[in-house]
C-alpha cells in the first residue's frame, strides 16, 4: 500500500466481476439478506459484504417468503437454512428513527444496514428487463462494444444463455434492447418485466456504496462519533440557542450594489460560521432565495476549504453563478464539473485558476480530444488535468470548492492521473465545511459517506423537507427504508441540531404562489415579490390571473410500455406554446413538465427542440417565468405518484409568473389536486 492509500485507511474504488456460472460461498455463520427470488430449489440474495448476489440451494425455505424482504440465512451454499427476522431486528433495519444506537450499534446495526440498502439500490439500477418473452427483448444499461452472445440470471438464480441479433441503444435513457434467440432452455419463471443479472458484466462500484464498504469493512476507522450521536443516538442535545448577533448580512453584487439578506437568511449565515454545532439544517421552500444564501456562506472566512455540493448538476451550478454575481474579492475557487455538465452550462469557475495561456492549451486539447481515437483519448485526458493541476500548485490551494457530492468523494478516493492531486491533499486535511444543496434528494447513506470521509467538517443541508425525497426513494420499499431516507429528514428527526426555516419567498407574486403556500406550507410563506410583476395572462389565453387549469375536454390516455401518453394533452400543449409564442414568450421564458416519461418525449417531439420538457423530479430546483404542467390521466383512478403531495408540490411552484396546468376533469377530484385547483386559485377554462 503507498502512503496515500495508507492515510485513508485503504480507502479505494473496487471493480468486481463475475466468472460464469460462478456461485460465491456462503458461511456457516447466521446472515440476514435481502432475498431476490426462489425456486423450489434455490434462492437468490443479496448481502451487505458483496455487490455480486449469492445463489445457493435450500435446505428450508418457508413457502410465505416474498421476494423483496429481509430474511436470515445460514448454512453452506448447497444447504441453505432460512428462518424469518425477528421483531427485534425488524425495528433495527426498518425503524431506525425510533431507536437510539450505541457507537457498537451504530458500526454493527446502522452503518451495515446503510451498506445493504446501497447494495439493493445498486443492482435495481443495474439490472436487465425482459420486455417480451417471444420474441425475446431484454432492455439493460448500455454497454460498450459488441455483444454476440449473453449469459444472464433471473433473480430467482436461473441462469441461462442468449444470441443476440441486434441492438438498438437509446442515448437519452442510456439504454440498449438486445433482440435475443435462446441459446439455451429458459426459466419457467421468465416473464415479462421479470428482472435479470447481466453475468458478464464487470460492475463498477457506485462511490458511495465503496465507501461505505470501506468503513464497514473498517479499512478505515471512524473519526468521531460526534454528529452521528446527535442523528443515531439519544434526544437531548441543546440545538436552538440562537446566535446572539441579530444584525442583518450585507453582501455586494459584482457590480456594486448591495444586497441585505432577510432575518432568516442572515440567521442561517451566522449559524453556518458558528463552532457550536456540528451540523445545521435550512428549510428553504421555493424561491426563499437559499442559492443567494449559500453563496452569502461561501464568502465567510470560516478556515480551511468549504465545499458546496449537490446530488445533480444544476443546483451546483446555481449556486457557482450566484457566487459570480457577487463581489467575492480574493477567494480561490473552483468547481470541479463533469464533461456532461461542462456540454451543457461552462461554470464561471471552471477555469478561474488558469493563465490565459492554460485556457488556450485546455482549448486546444479539448478540440483534439473531440476528434481522437479512443486510445489517444487518455493521455489527451491526463494533459488536461496535469493543466488545470499546475494551475492549482501554483495557486497554493483554493478557498471554495463546487462539485457534486460523488465527484467530490470520488476526488478524494480516486483522483487520477499520475501524481498527487493538490485538490485531494486538500480535501484530506482543510474541510471545515459542507454545504447541500437540495438535500432533500440525499440519501441517508450519501449523508454518512460524506460525515464520515469528512468527519470534522460542519454539515450545512439545504433543502425542502415537503418536496421530492431521493430518487428512487419510495415509502414501504426496503432498500428505501434501509439506506435512501431524505438526509435532511434524518438529521431533523431527533430535534438533536438546529433548524432556521425561511419563509420569505421571491420567486412569485402573493397570487402566484398563494395555492401551494396554503396546501403545502400552511399559508407561512410570505412574498416580497409585488403584484405588478407578474405575467397577465388575459391577453394571451383570456383568463385574468395568473395560475390556470385548461380541462382538455376528450382526452384519453394511452398505455405506452409502463408510461402513459395522451395525444389531446399534447394537442392543447402545441396550441398553448403556439399562443404564448405569439405573446413573446418563447422558450426563453416557457419551461414544459411532464408526470409521465412517454408524455415527456411525445412532447418533446410535437413542440420546437429549444423548449425544456422535464419530468416533475428533474424539475425540482428548476425554475421559469412560465410553466406547463401535463397530467395525462383521464381517471380519478390515478397512480400513486400523481397523488404524491411531494411530486405535486414541485410541479406546481416551478413558476416565477404564470402556471398552466393541462388535464383531465378528473384531476380536480384527486387529492391533492382538488385543493391545489380550487377555484380561489385557479381560473378553469376548457379546450376542446
Amino acid at each position: 500500500m503507498d502512503s496515500l492509500s495508507s492515510q485513508l485507511g485503504g480507502l479505494s474504488l473496487r471493480t468486481t466481476s463475475s466468472t460464469i456460472p460462478s456461485t460465491p460461498a456462503v458461511s456457516s455463520p447466521r446472515m440476514l439478506g435481502y432475498l431476490l427470488g426462489k425456486t423450489e430449489k434455490h434462492a437468490c440474495v443479496l448481502h451487505w459484504s458483496s455487490g455480486k448476489p449469492f445463489t445457493m440451494k435450500i435446505a428450508s425455505i418457508p413457502a410465505t417468503f416474498e421476494a423483496g424482504k429481509l430474511y436470515p440465512f445460514q448454512g453452506p451454499a448447497d444447504k441453505t437454512v432460512f428462518s424469518d427476522i425477528s421483531e427485534d431486528s425488524k425495528k433495527y433495519y426498518y425503524c431506525r428513527g425510533d431507536i437510539s444506537f450505541t457507537e457498537t450499534g451504530y458500526r454493527r446495526r446502522v452503518l451495515r444496514g446503510l451498506l445493504l440498502g446501497s447494495r439493493i439500490r445498486d443492482h435495481e439500477q443495474e439490472c436487465s428487463t425482459v420486455t417480451s418473452r417471444s420474441p425475446l427483448v431484454i432492455s439493460m444499461p448500455s454497454r460498450r462494444g459488441r455483444i454476440d452472445l449473453a449469459w444472464f440470471r433471473t433473480e430467482a438464480g436461473e441462469l441461462f444463455k442468449v444470441v443476440v441479433d441486434n441492438v438498438k441503444r437509446d442515448a437519452d435513457s442510456k439504454k440498449m434492447t438486445l433482440f435475443c434467440t435462446a441459446a439455451t432452455l429458459l426459466p419457467s419463471g421468465l416473464l415479462k418485466n421479470s428482472r435479470l443479472i447481466h453475468e458478464e458484466t464487470d460492475q463498477r462500484t457506485p462511490i458511495v456504496t465503496s465507501v461505505l464498504d470501506d468503513f464497514v469493512m473498517e479499512r478505515r476507522p471512524i473519526v468521531t462519533y460526534s454528529l452521528l450521536n446527535r442523528i443515531y443516538g439519544d434526544r437531548g442535545f441543546a440545538s436552538s440557542t440562537p446566535p446572539r448577533d441579530r444584525t442583518l448580512v450585507q453582501i455586494r453584487k459584482s457590480k456594486g450594489d448591495g444586497i441585505m439578506l432577510n432575518v432568516e437568511q442572515s440567521q442561517a449565515v451566522r449559524y453556518h460560521t458558528s463552532d457550536v454545532y456540528p451540523a445545521l439544517v435550512i428549510e428553504a421552500p421555493p424561491g426563499s432565495g437559499k442559492t443567494l444564501t449559500a453563496a452569502a456562506m461561501a464568502l465567510q472566512r470560516v478556515g480551511g476549504l468549504q465545499l458546496f455540493l449537490s446530488t445533480a448538476n444544476v443546483p451546483v451550478y446555481n449556486m457557482a453563478m450566484a457566487l459570480s454575481d457577487i463581489d467575492y474579492g480574493d477567494l480561490k475557487i473552483v468547481h470541479l464539473e463533469s464533461k456532461e455538465a461542462a456540454e451543457k452550462n461552462r461554470s464561471p469557475f471552471a477555469f478561474e485558476l488558469l493563465t490565459a495561456s492554460d485556457r488556450a492549451l485546455i482549448s486546444l486539447l479539448e478540440l483534439q480530444l473531440e476528434r481522437a481515437r479512443s486510445l489517444e483519448k487518455r493521455e489527451l485526458i491526463d494533459k488536461i488535468r496535469q493543466v488545470k493541476d499546475d494551475a492549482l500548485y501554483r495557486s497554493g490551494g483554493c478557498d471554495v470548492i463546487f462539485g457534486t457530492v460523488d465527484k467530490i468523494l470520488m476526488k478524494l478516493i480516486s483522483p487520477g492521473g499520475n501524481r498527487p492531486c493538490p485538490i485531494q491533499r486538500q480535501l484530506e486535511t482543510a474541510v471545515t465545511r459542507i454545504v447541500i444543496d437540495e438535500a432533500s434528494q440525499l440519501t441517508e447513506a450519501a449523508l454518512n459517506a460524506i460525515h464520515l470521509c469528512f468527519p470534522t467538517a460542519k454539515l450545512v443541508l439545504i433543502g425542502d423537507s415537503k418536496q421530492l425525497p431521493p430518487f428512487r426513494s419510495e415509502e414501504g420499499d426496503v432498500a428505501s427504508k434501509l439506506a435512501a431516507r431524505s438526509a435532511l429528514d434524518v438529521l431533523k428527526r431527533r430535534s438533536n441540531v438546529p433548524v432556521i426555516t425561511l419563509r420569505q419567498v421571491y420567486r412569485a407574486a402573493p397570487s402566484a404562489m398563494a395555492h401551494y403556500s396554503d396546501v403545502f406550507y400552511g399559508g407561512a410563506l410570505v412574498s416580497g415579490k409585488p403584484e405588478s410583476s407578474r405575467v397577465k395572462l388575459s391577453s394571451i389565453i383570456k383568463v385574468a390571473t395568473s395560475c390556470t387549469f385548461m380541462e382538455v375536454v376528450g382526452s384519453k390516455a394511452e398505455s405506452f410500455g409502463t408510461s402513459r401518453q395522451n395525444d389531446k394533452e399534447i394537442a392543447a400543449l402545441v396550441w398553448t406554446i403556439n399562443k404564448l409564442r405569439l405573446a413573446g414568450y418563447d422558450h426563453e421564458s416557457v419551461m414544459v413538465i411532464s408526470y409521465y416519461a412517454a408524455q415527456q418525449k411525445l412532447a418533446k417531439n410535437s413542440i420546437p427542440p429549444a423548449y425544456e420538457v422535464l419530468t416533475v423530479d428533474s424539475a425540482q430546483g428548476r425554475e421559469k417565468d412560465i410553466v406547463i404542467v401535463l397530467t395525462t390521466v383521464d381517471t380519478e383512478a390515478a397512480p400513486d405518484f400523481l397523488k404524491s403531495p411531494l411530486r405535486c408540490n414541485v410541479a406546481v411552484s416551478r413558476h416565477k409568473e404564470a402556471l398552466i396546468v393541462l388535464g383531465h376533469a378528473a384531476l380536480c377530484k384527486i387529492e391533492p389536486w382538488n385543493m391545489v385547483l380550487d377555484n380561489k386559485y385557479f381560473t378553469h377554462v376548457s379546450l376542446s
